[in-house]
């Protein structure tokens, strides 16, 4: 996998470094955050090819970031994940995809 850069959004830091801890077996650079801020400017700095945004947060709304996101015109591949009911996620990637983004499957 060449230069596959993973961003990597979640409040709980166990599963961003379990996701982390998977995609650098698989060859992925990573990189973790769990504030919306510090997305954005690492979204910016690092230039990723994959996303991983996790839907609810309790400082940061994961719709909103997608929202950001389909403004930037952003192209990496964005892995929407959460807790919630499996419908609110469906919805989110339906959101994703009608707003030019590209969302793989949840």
């Amino acid at each position: 996998m060449i230069d596959s850069r993973l961003l990597v959004i979640d409040d709980d830091a166990a599963v961003g470094r379990f996701i982390a801890s998977v995609a650098k077996r698989c060859g992925y650079q990573v990189e973790s955050v769990s504030q919306a801020d510090d997305f954005r400017r690492r979204l910016d700095e690092w230039h990723p090819s994959h996303i991983a945004l996790d839907l609810q947060m309790p400082e940061s709304d994961g719709i909103e970031l997608l929202r950001f996101l389909a403004h930037r015109q952003c192209r990496a591949r964005i892995m929407v994940m959460s807790g919630v009911d499996q419908k609110i996620i469906e919805s989110a990637r339906h959101l994703g995809i009608s707003s030019g983004l590209d969302i793989a499957a949840t």
